[in-house]
C-alpha cells in the first residue's frame, strides 16, 4: 500500500512538474490560473483516485482519497496550493462523479477547463415538425457566436441544396449558446447530410431521414427516467438499434439527465455529459420529449436562480409547438405517417398539477387538438397516441385499484379527453420500472386482450437508467396491471402499422425480451 501510493505520489509530482514548468515557460506573465494546469490537475486526481478504488469503494472512501491527493505536493507549495484550490473547486463534484462514472476519461472531459474550442457546435440534434417538408435541429455553443446556419446536402459531402439560418438564445450565459434553425424546402422520406454552425466553426456532417407522406410502417423507441449513470447498457442499446436502421426515432418521456440530482454545482456538466453520450443517436434520428419534474430546475444554491421553470429543457430542446399551436416546448403534437402524436405536461397547466409554473391553457389546447386529430381519421392516420411523464395508472400511485398522489389529478385533468376522443394509448414514465396495463376507464378494466378496446391502454417505461435506480413493486397488484418488471433497466420498441401497435420491452442489460402484446384496431 505505501510503495503504491509513493509510486502515485511520484508520477503526480513528475506529470504537475511538467505541466508547471510548461505553464511557467509558456505564459510567465499570466496572472490567472492557468486552465490547461487544471485540466491536468483533474486527469491526475482522477486517475490517481480510480487506482486506488475497489468495486465497491463508497463515496465517504473517495473523499478521504481526495482530501490526501494534496499531501504529495508538500515540497512544491505552490502546487499544493493549486491542488488544494482546485480540490475546494472540484471535489464534492469529483467524489459523485468518480463514484457513478463507468468512464474515468469522461470525468475531466465534461469540464470547461479540458474544452479545446468554444466556437464550433456541441450535441447538434435533430427533431420532428410534423410537417414532411421540414426538420429541426439545435445545439450548443459555449460562446456567444450571432450567426445559426444549417447546410444541407443529398450526398455525403455532396453539393448543398439548402441552407437555412435561426435563432439563438440562453438560460445561463457561462453555460453556452443554444442554436435552432428550421430546415425547409426538404422532400419526404428522403436522406440528408447536414453541418450546422458558423463562420466561427461548423459540425462534422450527420445525416438524418424526413418524415414520409405516404403512411408507412414505422418503429420508435420509448422510454424515460434516463440519466448518465445506470444507463449505461439503454444507451448502448439504443445507439446500436438506431445504427442499425430497426428504429425510425426516438421518444424520451421526461427526466432526461438528471442533472438536478447531484450534489455540488454540476448541473449543465451532467446536461452536456448525457448529451455528449447519447450524440450519436440524436444527430441521426429525430429525438421528441416531453418534461419531467427532473427538468424543472438545479437543486443546487448556485444554479437554482438561473435555472427554474423548466429553463434547460426549453432552451436544450425544440419541440413542434409552434406547429400544433401552443407555442410551446411542454406539449404540442405532431403527426408522423399512421399516427397523431401528443406531448403532454404533466407538470404543469392542470388543475393541482406539481409546479406553478404556467406556460398556456393546457387542457384547452389538448381538447382541441385531441377533437381536430379524432376527426381527421383515417386508414392513412388511425391512431392517436399520447405521452406524458407522470402516469395515471401505476401499482406505485394508488390503493385498491383507485390512483392516488400525483396520478389521481393527472387522471382527473385528462382522462376524460382520452375517452372522448378515443385515444389508443398513453406512455408514461417516472416510475423507475416497466409495468403494462390495460385497456382501463375510470379504474376499471375494459379490455385484456387489446382487440378493438373502447378505451386507451397505458404503459409505464420508465426503467431506461438514472441515478436513483429502479423502483420496487407495492406487494398488492391492481386489477389492471398486466405486466410487472422491475430486475433491470430496459427499454420499450413500439412497431406502428395501420391496424396495430406491436409493443416491446427489452432488457437492457441482454437485450432479451421481457415483454410484449399488440393493440389491435380494426375499425376507425
Amino acid at each position: 500500500g505505501t510503495m503504491a501510493m509513493w509510486k502515485a505520489a511520484t508520477l503526480l509530482v513528475a506529470l504537475l512538474c511538467a505541466v508547471a514548468y510548461g505553464a511557467a515557460l509558456n505564459a510567465p506573465k499570466r496572472m490567472i490560473k492557468d486552465p490547461s494546469l487544471e485540466c491536468s490537475l483533474c486527469q491526475v486526481v482522477v486517475s490517481y483516485v480510480d487506482k486506488q478504488l475497489t468495486t465497491n469503494t463508497s463515496q465517504a472512501e473517495i473523499v478521504a482519497i481526495l482530501d490526501e491527493v494534496c499531501i504529495v505536493f508538500s515540497s512544491y507549495p505552490s502546487l499544493k496550493k493549486e491542488c488544494t484550490n482546485f480540490i475546494g473547486n472540484w471535489g464534492e463534484a469529483l467524489s459523485y462523479l468518480i463514484e457513478e462514472e463507468a468512464s474515468v476519461t469522461q470525468i475531466c472531459d465534461g469540464f470547461s477547463f479540458c474544452r479545446i474550442n468554444d466556437t464550433v457546435p456541441y450535441f447538434p440534434h435533430v427533431a420532428l415538425t410534423g410537417n414532411v417538408n421540414t426538420m429541426s435541429v439545435t445545439w450548443l455553443t459555449y460562446s456567444l457566436i450571432n450567426e445559426t446556419v444549417a447546410k444541407w446536402s443529398l450526398s455525403p459531402g455532396g453539393p448543398i441544396v439548402g441552407t437555412a439560418t435561426g435563432t439563438f438564445s440562453s438560460y445561463y450565459a457561462p453555460g453556452g449558446y443554444w442554436h435552432s434553425v428550421v430546415m425547409t424546402g426538404l422532400k419526404p422520406a428522403t436522406k440528408y447530410f447536414y453541418i450546422v454552425g458558423s463562420n466561427a466553426g461548423w459540425s462534422e456532417e450527420q445525416s438524418f431521414v424526413t418524415a414520409p407522406a405516404t403512411s408507412q410502417n414505422f418503429s420508435i423507441a420509448i422510454y424515460g427516467d434516463m440519466g448518465v449513470h445506470n444507463s449505461e447498457g439503454t444507451t448502448a442499446q439504443i445507439k446500436r438499434i438506431a445504427k442499425a436502421g430497426i428504429i425510425n426515432w426516438v421518444y424520451h418521456i421526461g427526466d432526461i439527465s438528471y442533472g438536478d440530482d447531484y450534489p455540488g454545482n454540476i448541473y449543465e456538466y451532467v446536461w452536456n455529459q448525457w448529451f455528449a453520450s447519447m450524440n450519436d443517436v440524436t444527430s441521426l434520428l429525430p429525438y421528441q420529449t416531453c418534461p419531467g419534474n427532473h427538468e424543472y430546475s438545479c437543486q443546487h444554491p448556485l444554479c437554482a436562480p438561473y435555472s427554474g421553470n423548466f429553463a434547460a429543457y426549453n432552451h436544450r430542446f425544440r419541440m413542434p409547438g409552434v406547429e400544433s399551436g401552443s407555442n410551446t416546448n411542454m406539449f404540442f403534437s405532431f403527426d408522423y405517417s399512421y399516427a397523431h402524436f401528443i406531448s403532454i405536461s404533466s407538470e404543469t397547466d392542470y388543475p393541482a398539477c406539481p409546479f406553478p409554473s404556467t406556460f398556456g391553457n393546457q387542457l384547452e389546447w389538448l381538447e382541441n387538438d385531441l377533437k381536430k386529430a379524432n376527426a381527421a381519421r383515417s386508414a392513412q392516420r388511425p391512431w392517436i397516441i399520447v405521452v406524458g411523464h407522470r402516469p395515471l395508472y401505476t401499482s406505485s400511485a394508488q390503493e385498491h385499484g383507485v390512483p392516488n398522489d400525483y396520478a389521481v389529478h393527472l387522471q382527473a385533468a385528462v382522462e376524460q379527453l382520452f375517452y372522448k376522443y378515443k385515444v389508443n394509448i398513453y406512455f408514461s414514465g417516472h416510475v423507475h420500472n416497466y409495468e403494462r396495463l390495460y385497456a382501463i376507464y375510470r379504474n376499471q378494466v375494459v379490455s385484456t386482450n387489446y382487440i378493438n378496446p373502447n378505451a386507451t391502454a397505458y404503459v409505464i417505461s420508465g426503467a431506461a437508467g438514472c441515478i436513483e435506480g429502479l423502483e420496487v413493486f407495492p406487494k398488492d397488484i391492481p386489477s389492471w396491471s398486466a405486466n410487472r418488471y422491475n430486475a433491470t433497466e430496459g427499454y420499450g420498441i413500439l412497431d406502428v402499422s395501420p391496424t396495430t401497435l406491436g409493443w416491446k420491452f427489452y432488457r437492457s442489460t441482454d437485450n432479451g425480451l421481457q415483454d410484449s402484446f399488440t393493440l389491435t384496431k380494426t375499425r376507425l
